[in-house]
């Protein structure tokens, strides 16, 4: 999506397509009683996370990536990423 033949298309539809993940998101259990800053905080930290492992799943060193690992690491590391934001948000 971002090379040089692609990156035309994001540049197009990016904000089309957070808009309408985002608004799809408007009764999503695990986000019940944050805020819309906290919210926010947390789709910007998965939406880094899953960019940075969707680079590397893309250029992989040698017998490194398989599916499954793809799949769990990016299910573990969302789930990770919303449990420690919302710890973090309970202690302001």
């Amino acid at each position: 999506m971002n090379d040089e033949n692609h990156i035309i298309y994001f540049k197009k539809y990016g904000d089309l397509i957070w808009n309408t993940l985002t608004s799809s998101l408007d009764d999503y259990p695990p986000f019940k009683g944050l805020t819309e800053e906290e919210i926010l905080k947390v789709q910007v930290t998965r939406w880094l996370f899953a960019h940075g492992l969707a680079f590397q799943a893309n250029n992989p060193p040698p017998d490194t990536w398989d599916a499954q690992i793809i799949i769990s690491t990016i299910q573990e590391g969302s789930d990770a990423i919303l449990e420690g934001l919302k710890l973090k948000f309970s202690k302001k």
